[in-house]
């Protein structure tokens, strides 16, 4: 569902400083998944880059993979872009994003700014109180405000998960899936029913002549827009399983991905916030509904062992040339199809081999050193 009422702007400061499943969720509205391309990939809005914004890839791990959109700090340094909300002091709202907070993060900048013009704002982002602090703020149209901030200890050069949330007449705080703080919500006027502009990586301010300012000098990534108050389980989700990247809902039944893993609606055998049933294309050797980078592979050679004809040798390729099931590597008759793989005076050579190939371990015509090793290494069973 969407949001058909008004709302003010919102604001989510970093500030530095010394630190049974949900059954309704709302809609994920927009969401800058950030790899590559500043747009909103799933309410379908615009961005562009300004000043010193990149993307990049790489240590630390980006969270859900790909890449994230880096911030040099320098005046002008953002992502820019608008979408209308209509939102009002009943609505309810979540943002959650990733933010990678460096050591000499400077107070007083902005990880995300929401302004609709001369009304209400929305800001997350870094001050100093006490210390370097998480500070988030919504402020109304009749200039009250909300503020909830954190303990210290984020700024590690470290990835953090920092959520906002709205409704139900409190303003809470999470960061990596905890509750850093709530707040009773106190703003009454909240009046976003317009086009809201939208800055990651600075403060949008256009009230006061400014475009931008607070530019934040670090990485962010998987910015996303709720039109519901998740709860802490949702958020704990999200925080242990990073959507993958670009990544919602990946059989398309209108649930987010994480939260049906987290349900146990779906699994999610390798952790990567992508249900396994959407992992099965081309990744299911023995038809098993388990993605084959979940099962047992002995040899370590990409093929499981269900599927391997050699579980013991590694063999990439599965080259079989007598077509028995049996992979050349570990065949002990690899010219002749044996199913049975009989080897009565266990010397490594089949019984149904014809003598002159007993001895040949490489097939190479000749009896030589490296039969034997061949021979050995097979005895032995390395």
């Amino acid at each position: 569902m969407r949001l058909t009422s008004t709302l003010g702007t919102l604001v989510i400061f970093a500030i530095l400083s010394a630190a049974s499943p949900p059954t309704v969720r709302g809609e994920l509205v927009h969401y800058w998944s950030l790899d590559n391309t500043p747009n909103d990939v799933v309410g379908g809005i615009v961005g562009t880059l300004h000043g010193g914004t990149s993307f990049q890839s790489g240590a630390p791990a980006v969270p859900g993979g790909g890449q994230s959109a880096h911030f040099d700090g320098a005046a002008g340094t953002y992502i820019n872009t608008h979408f209308e909300p209509a939102l009002s002091e009943s609505d309810q709202l979540t943002i959650c994003l990733w933010a990678r907070l460096p050591i000499n993060a400077s107070a007083g900048t902005d990880l995300l700014g929401f302004e609709q013009t001369g009304s209400s704002t929305l800001r997350i982002g870094v001050r100093m109180n006490d210390g370097l602090r998480i500070w988030a703020q919504l402020r109304d149209g009749n200039n009250d405000a909300t503020i909830v901030e954190s303990q210290a200890g984020f700024f590690d050069d470290q990835w953090h998960f920092i959520v906002l949330s709205r409704g139900n007449d409190s303003i809470k705080l999470y960061v990596d899936g905890g509750l850093a703080d709530t707040q009773a919500d106190a703003t009454t006027a909240i009046n976003m029913a317009g086009q809201m502009s939208i800055l990651i990586g600075a403060e949008y301010h256009v009230d006061q002549q400014l475009i931008s300012r607070n530019e934040f000098s670090g990485d962010i990534d998987e910015v996303m827009y709720f039109d519901e108050v998740l709860t802490a389980d949702d958020v704990a989700c999200m925080f242990g399983t990073p959507p993958a990247s670009g990544q919602t809902d990946c059989d398309s039944n209108g649930q987010i991905d994480v939260f049906e893993v987290c349900d146990g609606v779906h699994t999610d055998c390798n952790d990567n916030g992508i249900p396994d049933s959407c992992e099965l294309a081309n990744n299911d050797c023995n038809a098993n509904m388990v993605p084959d980078d979940c099962e047992p592979d002995q040899d370590d050679d990409g093929v499981i062992d269900d599927c391997d004809n050699c579980v013991d040798f590694r063999n990439p390729n599965q080259t079989d040339i007598d077509g028995d099931g049996f992979g050349d590597v570990c065949d002990n008759c690899p010219n002749i199809p044996n199913v049975d793989q009989a080897d009565m005076n266990e010397d490594g050579v089949g019984d149904i081999c014809p003598c002159p190939e007993r001895g040949d371990m490489n097939d190479d015509g000749l009896v030589n050193a490296e039969d034997i090793q061949l021979f050995v290494a097979r005895v032995l069973g390395s």
